[in-house]
């Protein structure tokens, strides 16, 4: 008897501890069911506080993107007036998620819908409902029973109970449907579906309000992980919600994705808005990622790169033959095989294509600015600019032998032609300048031969002072200079006023954005994402709406000045440009 008493107790306890050591979860995150492929929330109390704290008035915004307009101004105040007073927790998140319904039909051409669900948090279910009557005027609460209820149309639905609101509302994520005639082999128009999903909301809603935990994302153990974040903002994706709307049926897909997750924060910082992610997988493609890890970005790609303004970069690294671990796994390596032999015209598999490469990739972008396009085959014509730049994208090469076949095939086929060692594409305008060479150590692809010749000798690139910060031992490394390349631009000449107006904004507001991700680890890849701003002291929410207002001024004013009494020509924009 002590023996199974013993038994009892230990398990009560071990009971208890587990319990005491889950971490709690919002309320709203009940309703959101476990085959949500998204959800996100926003933390609007933070933003609030964020933008209250900054020299720049909210208000003054506002006024810049109506137009200076005090009516809508004072109206845009009654409505957050009225919102505050909604019986609505505005101190709390608000959580807003899509669920597919309805796979996509490659046969059919038919995407599928969606429902899209909005929910808060109530502190007064009185308030919220006469809230409802003074925004819907005529709607009909009718009781359910489990909550009250309001619809405005066949497609949309507002439920409440004493503690939280709901919105649901379908979405049909393709206009003109197509179905297949197989009598006559064709394509022909689907007569639409009905637009009434009154009775489909009622049944989700239902679903929602009835929602036991372990049927929603807050038995989802990553998720409490991510609702336990400090974020202005956080996001949740669910790999394996959207399969059913990928339009080729792959063996096995469902299974190689099942219990992957990404969760990623956002937070506005004084001087950037940062995105932090973490990317969980199931035991499938767990032991697939653990088995290839390890690969680092190689920078030298990067730092050997002849200029002293370099506009943006990225790096990474992999193992090639995780290929072969996830075709095998999904059953598809004859598929691969076949496709490859047809390709190529002989006898050729996946193991061979692989044996091409090592694993390191680099991207790296040069001075970038503007230049004249070519009016030659539209003469009389006003000159214009086009973008310009220097490009290099290279890629290890494993053996060399296996190599030069892949690019030798591309000649055979005519995507490519030969000339002197080096390859170029056949069919592109010369003044392109694209130039491939393969040696020993590299495939690479230069925008012009020049560059290619430079960096084929190893040259050195000149970066601006941080611009590797934290970026060593990363598996993916990447970094625009956003400042550079405003500054480039800001020479156009098109005449396009409205870029015109607003690049100045963009120049004085944008600075840089940096990017990496790190190596596969226990049972996900953490990544990190800066957008950084020029003002670094003040919160980058405030830098961007201040932007925006800006940049929509700056439109509007233009589009006030365009005249539209002159006739459009070829040779010039108005008639006074002759």
């Amino acid at each position: 008897m002590n023996k199974y008493l013993t038994f009892f107790c230990t398990g009560v306890l071990f009971i208890f501890l587990a319990a005491s050591c889950k971490k709690p979860v919002p309320p709203q995150a009940k309703f959101i069911p476990k085959n949500a492929s998204f959800v996100g929330s926003v933390n609007v109390s933070s933003l609030v506080k964020k933008m209250a704290k900054s020299q720049s008035s909210l208000e003054n915004i506002i006024k810049n993107m109506t137009a200076d307009n005090d009516t809508a101004l004072e109206k845009g105040k009654k409505e957050w007036a009225d919102f505050q007073n909604s019986g609505i927790e505005t101190d709390d998140n608000i959580y807003m998620w899509v669920v597919q319904k309805g796979g996509a039909n490659l046969r059919e051409m038919q995407p599928g819908n969606a429902l899209t669900s909005v929910t808060g948090r109530l502190d007064d279910a009185g308030k919220f409902e006469a809230y409802v009557k003074m925004k819907v005027p005529g709607a009909e609460i009718k009781k359910e029973k489990l909550y009250s209820y309001a619809t405005k149309d066949n497609n949309s639905m507002i439920a409440w109970d004493k503690d939280e609101v709901v919105v649901m509302s379908y979405q049909n994520m393709g206009g003109d449907q197509m179905e297949y005639d197989s009598v006559t082999g064709t394509f022909n128009r689907k007569a639409p579906a009905s637009d009434d999903h009154l009775n489909d909301l009622k049944t989700e809603m239902n679903k929602s309000f009835e929602q036991k935990e372990s049927s929603s994302v807050a038995s989802i153990a990553e998720f409490r992980d991510l609702a336990q974040e400090k974020a202005d903002a956080f996001m949740w994706i669910n790999s394996a919600a959207t399969v059913d709307n990928i339009p080729v049926p792959l063996p096995k897909i469902k299974e190689l994705l099942e219990n992957n997750y990404t969760a990623a924060t956002m937070n506005f910082e004084d001087g950037k808005m940062v995105f932090d992610s973490k990317s969980y997988t199931g035991n499938a493609l767990k032991d697939i990622l653990k088995k290839h890890a390890g690969p680092e970005a190689d920078l030298s790609l990067v730092e050997k790169f002849p200029s002293n303004n370099i506009n943006g970069f990225m790096v990474f690294a992999f193992d090639p033959q995780i290929f072969t671990s996830i075709v095998k796994f999904m059953e598809v390596g004859a598929l691969a095989d076949g496709f490859l032999t047809k390709f190529m015209g002989s006898t050729y598999t996946l193991a061979d294509a692989l044996k091409a490469i090592k694993g390191d990739v680099a991207v790296v972008v040069s001075d970038v600015g503007m230049k004249q396009g070519d009016t030659s085959m539209m003469p009389g014509m006003r000159a214009y600019s086009v973008p310009k730049a220097r490009l290099i994208f290279t890629m290890t090469v494993g053996d060399k032998t296996q190599m030069n076949k892949l690019m030798e095939r591309l000649v055979s086929i005519e995507m490519l032609e030969k000339t002197n060692g080096l390859y170029k594409p056949r069919g592109v305008p010369s003044t392109f300048g694209l130039t491939a060479l393969v040696d020993d150590k590299r495939l690479t692809i230069a925008s012009d031969q020049d560059i290619l010749n430079a960096y084929k000798s190893n040259g050195k690139a000149v970066l601006k002072s941080g611009v590797m910060d934290d970026f060593k031992g990363k598996a993916a490394v990447a970094y625009l200079d956003i400042e550079s390349i405003l500054n480039a631009l800001s020479n156009d000449k098109t005449n396009i006023a409205t870029a015109d107006e607003v690049m100045p904004f963009a120049k004085e507001t944008f600075k840089d954005a940096r990017a990496y991700a790190n190596n596969f680890k226990d049972n996900y890849t953490s990544g990190h994402f800066e957008l950084r701003f020029k003002n670094e002291k003040e919160n980058s929410l405030v830098s961007l709406l201040n932007f925006m207002s800006k940049a929509s001024d700056a439109a509007r004013k233009n589009n006030q000045g365009m005249s539209t009494d002159k006739p459009f020509n070829l040779n010039g924009d108005m008639d006074e440009a002759k």
